[in-house]
């Protein structure tokens, strides 16, 4: 069982994820902000971190920044519906 944080403002998607992931067995937090999202991972340790590129306060580019500038180890997977191969490199080198 993993503990799971996923992030996106479309909160219609954050709960067909919780679903899906709490029946196979793991703890699932959701946020709809980044604000929300960092105080979470402050918070909290988690296994895994599913967040959307495009957020209103803070972009996915940004909570890899905040990540990587508190030395969170959580693996992330970042998803979006709008993908741009400059977005895709910034993320990989982060």
């Amino acid at each position: 069982m993993a503990r799971l944080l996923i992030i996106d403002d479309e909160e219609s998607l954050c709960r067909v994820l919780k679903i899906a992931f709490r029946k196979n067995g793991h703890l699932v937090e959701t946020a709809s902000s980044g604000q929300t999202a960092t105080k979470k991972i402050d918070s909290r340790v988690f296994d895994l971190i599913i967040f959307d590129i495009r957020m209103p306060d803070l972009t996915g580019i940004d909570l890899l920044e905040y990540a990587h500038k508190t030395h969170n180890r959580t693996p992330f997977i970042l998803i979006t519906a709008a993908p741009t191969m400059s977005t895709a490199i910034q993320a990989v080198n982060l």
